[in-house]
């Protein structure tokens, strides 16, 4: 959680509720939005970086063909995940036969080998011409930039003939396998409350590392709230490990400050 406006309950509320998970809290919000605009600002003014943050991709893009020798629907993925952005990336396909007079293109968000495991963001056709007769063939494009637009044209090789389909926020088009991954975990485990601990714990073993560093004072003050957090966790009480985990991650962000 990233950013003054995290602290809001009702945004961790909503983004436990949308995600089933709790939020992680361990660094602190509006200090992470500083130091991140620091740094940008350095490279701006030309100073020197070790590190160079770019844009990519969190999910990998591609389309399907059918095998000619099995006829089974592979998934070709065109644009790798994690690439850097903007990218570009072409594969030519070819009909089967000569007497195909259309191919049809299917834009996929996921990494799964299996297409039908994966998001179809949308779809064209493209009418081959009869002067493309004896030469048939597909230039497919997938182009992605900065903006999350991912633009797919299918290009007629012999001709130029075109058809294109824009998706916009191809980024975070990921709803349909959200919601498919929280009905999965209902079939398995009902309405069971699904809410995870995990930054909370990771927050405690980080400030529990460090006790050595701390004073007398402030190393009773981290004790007493991680005490207090434990036992929210064991008992399972979502707005109590929230409050507390707020709270210690207040105190973390005091005593690294103070060391």
């Amino acid at each position: 959680m990233v950013g003054g406006s995290t602290r809001t309950p009702i945004i961790r509320n909503r983004l436990r509720e949308l995600f089933q998970k709790q939020p992680r809290v361990d660094m602190h919000p509006d200090l992470c939005v500083a130091m991140g605009a620091s740094i940008q600002g350095g490279v701006i003014a030309g100073e020197k970086q070790t590190r160079t943050l770019i844009d990519i991709t969190p999910h990998a893009f591609g389309t399907t063909s059918l095998d000619p020798y099995t006829f089974e629907t592979k998934y070709h993925i065109l644009i790798e995940k994690n690439s850097p952005l903007p990218i570009s990336k072409s594969e030519v396909y070819y009909p089967l036969h000569s007497e195909q007079k259309q191919v049809s293109c299917k834009v996929y968000q996921g990494e799964n080998e299996d297409y039908r495991e994966n998001i179809e963001l949308g779809k064209f056709s493209l009418d081959f011409s009869d002067s493309a007769k004896y030469e048939k063939a597909v230039i497919c494009n997938f182009n992605l930039d900065l903006n999350g637009i991912l633009t797919v044209t299918g290009t007629e090789k012999a001709t130029g003939k075109k058809e294109t389909v824009v998706i916009e926020n191809s980024l975070s088009q990921n709803a349909v396998q959200l919601e498919s991954a929280k009905n999965k975990i209902k079939e398995i485990c009902g309405e069971t409350d699904l809410i995870e601990e995990d930054s909370s714990i990771k927050l405690i073993n980080e400030i529990e590392s460090k006790f050595d560093t701390f004073s007398s004072d402030d190393r009773a003050s981290a004790q007493e709230l991680i005490s207090d957090l434990k036992a929210a966790i064991d008992s399972n009480d979502a707005g109590e490990i929230e409050t507390l985990t707020d709270a210690l991650s207040d105190l973390k962000f005091y005593l690294e400050s103070n060391v």
